[in-house]
């Protein structure tokens, strides 16, 4: 038997036979894993990150030999990151991308990878910018580490 309290500030507790005392029925993970996936509703990004964003990193005293970064943000709210190596601008192997949505408020980019990514959840201080030599539009973003990581707007 239950006990039901009553909205009255002056009410007792009263049983209530209706009110079922069985323990929640809580769904295996199979049920889990087949149910449909879940809506979000997310705000837009600054449209000041919205677009293609890239950054190099030559390996070789050449710079024939290249690791490339990349993130694609969309207005709504989601993104794509790929990590590739490249021998030639024609031969490039992806190493590792992920997917998820992405939040900016404050000055912070917050990424919430939707796929299985290495480094999970994270957010970012981030400013969008002018090269100051070459006028290029880049994208700055905060590591944990007190380092900036520059991505050059791709258009």
């Amino acid at each position: 038997m239950a006990l039901v309290l009553a909205s009255c500030a002056n009410s007792t507790p009263t049983a209530d036979s209706s009110v079922s005392t069985a323990p929640p029925v809580i769904p295996s993970l199979q049920d889990v894993a087949t149910a449909p996936p879940i809506a979000v509703s997310l705000a837009p990004v600054a449209l000041e990150i919205v677009g293609l964003w890239e950054t190099r990193a030559s390996l070789d005293t050449s710079g024939s030999q290249q690791i490339v970064r990349r993130y694609h943000f969309s207005a709504d709210a989601t993104y794509e990151y790929q990590l590739a190596v490249c021998r030639s601008s024609t031969d490039c192997a992806l190493q590792s991308s992920e997917s998820g949505y992405a939040q900016t408020a404050g000055g912070v980019l917050s990424l919430a990878p939707q796929t299985d990514p290495s480094d999970g959840p994270r957010a970012y201080p981030y400013v969008v910018g002018r090269d100051p030599n070459v006028g290029d539009i880049q994208l700055h973003l905060g590591l944990p580490d007190g380092q900036i990581d520059i991505f050059y707007f791709s258009p």
